[in-house]
């Protein structure tokens, strides 16, 4: 987990709890997450024990992230000619990590589970990250 090997729980991330299990009726709860008390999404920041070592906020939790590259399942394929953005077309599935508000499994709470998802299709629990490629 982006905060170590402590199990998920309400203080380190917005998972699917008790709260996601009020609001949403019939909604399984990830086990071991109390009432973070943010049914859906949370803002930025919300979780200060679910911070990385590097101080990186919100890696597990509260929405998908979108990044640029193409969706390719890893068990059939050996990892490598993984597509890359701009390579992907439009209309092609496009990786999405970390897990989101709706998160009822605590291997989506890690920061590289990994799902796919079309861009153009909207997504309630998705949202993305900006980042900079390091120089």
């Amino acid at each position: 987990f982006p905060w170590g090997s402590t199990a998920p729980d309400q203080t380190r991330g917005n998972f699917c709890g008790v709260e996601c299990g009020r609001a949403h009726s019939g909604w399984s709860m990830m086990p071991g997450v109390g009432d973070d008390s943010f049914p859906e999404t949370a803002p930025v920041g919300s979780f200060l024990a679910g911070n990385s070592p590097f101080g990186v906020k919100d890696m597990a939790g509260n929405v998908w992230e979108w990044v640029a590259d193409g969706y390719r399942d890893y068990r059939s394929n050996s990892g490598t000619n993984i597509p890359v953005d701009p390579l992907v077309v439009d209309g092609t599935s496009r990786v999405l990590r970390g897990g989101g508000w709706v998160s009822r499994e605590v291997v989506w709470a890690r920061a590289g589970s990994r799902s796919d998802y079309i861009p153009v299709n909207w997504i309630g629990n998705g949202g993305a990250r900006c980042a900079r490629g390091g120089s």
